[in-house]
């Protein structure tokens, strides 16, 4: 996840009692030590203009992003709160919060401050961004799409926004506008790794495993990736035959965490593949118990156990399928759901 960028406005006021030049000029002097890196020179002019005017809101949300660069999360957050107690119309404040929440891994309560944050202000990208992204994470990728839609048209030029679009589209099965906005987003910015990502992905689905071990391997040399993007190099390295690293990949990341569904989910490929039926059973099914939700795996365990025969078995995880995939999938929903009403 980016963090968003955060700089506050030089704002005129925020309470009934005007505001004394001094605290603005100081709070103006701060925001510059800040976004130069100075973060003990920063705090003494925001704490100098809070002295002037205590009840001043952008000095105590610089001061909460002042805690949150020196790892202070909880004094970040009691300070953010007291800028939005203090101007519950503050955007930035409330972006700033969501950050927090998503570092303690709050999603519901990421979503809700972001949510606010464009509430107030509809043209913050930063946090329809990251609204976006916590959308994503929460399993709805066609509210996340909807928000990237709008982001893109106020923020045509930010890559990240394009890639992330795409992924939304990916996720969704729109695998040709997938295509369109992440080249576009390379477009912007040759290094966007996350494009290259969803390049490899759409690829991968479409069966062009060459191409998808490549353009996941670009994204790798790029810099350190996420686990997920590991996991999707493996299957690729894995359908073009090299399953030796496929599987070193693979193991690598049930290691850094053990419950990794979709690792899981990839070496269940791999040993089916291999003829090893009841091992690729197995750990479908902890993937599965990894991840409710998780339609791949749960489609992939129904087959499973009907081509076994163990239709009745098969059943309850074909019917998960149907409520968890996404609508991109209608043609595969649509011969499962045949298979189910003809039994």
């Amino acid at each position: 996840m980016r963090k968003a960028l955060i700089l506050f406005p030089l704002l005129a006021g925020c309470g009934a009692a005007p505001l004394h030049r001094l605290a603005i000029q100081h709070n103006r002097e701060g925001a510059s030590h800040l976004a130069a890196g100075r973060l003990d020179q920063a705090e003494a002019r925001f704490r100098l203009a809070l002295e002037y005017n205590p009840r001043f809101s952008e000095p105590w949300a610089n001061l909460g992003i002042i805690s949150m660069r020196r790892g202070e999360l909880r004094l970040a957050d009691r300070q953010l709160i007291r800028a939005t107690s203090l101007n519950e119309d503050f955007a930035e404040a409330w972006s700033a919060r969501g950050v927090l929440a998503l570092r303690a891994g709050d999603l519901m309560a990421a979503r809700s401050r972001f949510q606010r944050a464009i509430d107030v202000d509809p043209g913050f990208a930063d946090a329809r961004f990251n609204l976006a992204r916590v959308q994503i994470q929460l399993g709805d990728p066609e509210a996340a799409r909807a928000h990237l839609l709008r982001l893109v048209e106020i923020a045509p030029v930010m890559p990240l926004a394009r890639a992330a679009l795409a992924n939304a589209d990916y996720l969704v099965g729109r695998d040709d506008e997938a295509i369109d906005e992440a080249n576009r987003a390379v477009e912007l910015d040759p290094g966007c790794s996350e494009a290259l990502v969803v390049r490899g992905m759409v690829r991968l689905r479409r069966g062009d495993w060459p191409g998808a071990a490549q353009e996941l391997e670009r994204a790798m040399a790029l810099g350190p990736r996420e686990l997920d993007v590991r996991v999707q190099l493996a299957v690729a390295l894995a359908l073009t035959g090299d399953e030796v690293r496929s599987v070193a990949l693979i193991e690598g990341v049930l290691q850094a965490r053990p419950r990794h569904a979709r690792a899981l989910f990839a070496l269940a490929s791999i040993r089916k593949a291999q003829g090893e039926l009841g091992r690729a059973e197995s750990l479908l099914r902890r993937a599965v118990a990894s991840a409710p939700g998780f339609w791949e795996a749960e489609l992939e365990l129904a087959r499973s156990l009907a081509a076994r025969g163990r239709a009745a078995e098969a059943r309850p995880y074909f019917e998960r399928f149907l409520a968890a995939a996404p609508t991109g999938m209608r043609s595969e929903i649509h011969r499962v759901r045949a298979d189910l009403e003809s039994e």
